[in-house]
């Protein structure tokens, strides 16, 4: 079993409105309750046990040098097509995990693969993410 340490300080709801606020985005619930927990940090997996992700680290929403908003305003300025795509973790090859918050698809997550140029849809809602990363599966 995978755990998250080495968050920042705790946030509050009035942080999430400050974040949809300045990007236009509403969060699924799932996201602002795992962010309400850990604000940024990263996977500390059990001995013998896998991080099939590769994560490395989650973004900060707030209390860190590089926030979820300022990703997020950095990534559509370079690739406006992500809009409405929130960068929240990247892998060990610096590849961008990103929560989708449009319309018809929120709550899906992608890996965007920079070098390429290329978008994949890894799971179809931030709880399937979690329960992959946390209990170290790759299939949910």
């Amino acid at each position: 079993m995978t755990r998250i340490i080495g968050g920042e300080a705790q946030l509050t709801r009035e942080d999430f409105c400050d974040l949809s606020k300045s990007t236009g985005l509403l969060l699924p619930s799932e996201f602002v309750d795992f962010y309400l927990e850990n604000n940024g940090g990263y996977p500390d997996v059990d001995p013998g046990g896998v991080n099939p992700l590769l994560l490395n680290c989650f973004l900060l929403i707030r209390y860190g040098d590089v926030t979820i908003g300022a990703a997020y305003q950095a990534l559509v300025r370079s690739n406006p097509a992500l809009d409405g795509c929130i960068p929240f973790a990247y892998d060990d090859s610096g590849n961008i995990f990103l929560l989708s918050a449009k319309a018809d698809e929120t709550g899906v997550i992608y890996l965007w693969f920079p070098d390429e140029g290329e978008l994949e849809t890894i799971f179809g809602s931030f709880t399937e993410f979690l329960r992959a990363l946390l209990n170290g599966q790759e299939d949910t």
